[in-house]
C-alpha cells in the first residue's frame, strides 16, 4: 500500500520490504522536518519573551518613578532600538568563545 488514496498491488516480499522502508524513511524525514520547525519556533518564542519582559520591567520602572509620559515614551524607543541594535551587531563581550580563545 502506498500514502495515497491509490492501491499498490505488492508482488513479493521484496517489493513489499521496499515500500515498507520508503514509507518509514518519509515519516522518519518528515517528522525531523516538524521537530525543526518546532525547536527553531520555540527560540523565537523565548527570545521574544525575554525581550517582552525586559521592556515590562522598564515600563514599570517609568511608572513607579511617575515619569512623565512623553519622556517615557522616548526611553522606551531608546530601549526597543538598542535591543535591536544589539541583535543586530553582537558585542564582544557576549561571544564566550572570544573570550575564551583571548586568555593566554
Amino acid at each position: 500500500l502506498s500514502g495515497d488514496s491509490q492501491l499498490v498491488y505488492i508482488a513479493n516480499v521484496y517489493e513489499r520490504i521496499y515500500a515498507m522502508s520508503c514509507l518509514f524513511l518519509a515519516f522518519v524525514i518528515s517528522a525531523s522536518y516538524v521537530g525543526s520547525i518546532t525547536t527553531s519556533m520555540t527560540r523565537l518564542q523565548i527570545i521574544a519573551s525575554e525581550q517582552s519582559s525586559k521592556l515590562a520591567a522598564l515600563r514599570r520602572f517609568l511608572k513607579e518613578n511617575r515619569i512623565s509620559r512623553p519622556l517615557a515614551v522616548r526611553v522606551q524607543r531608546n530601549a526597543q532600538f538598542a535591543m535591536q541594535e544589539e541583535k543586530r551587531k553582537a558585542p564582544e563581550s557576549r561571544v564566550l568563545l572570544l573570550q575564551s580563545i583571548s586568555v593566554p
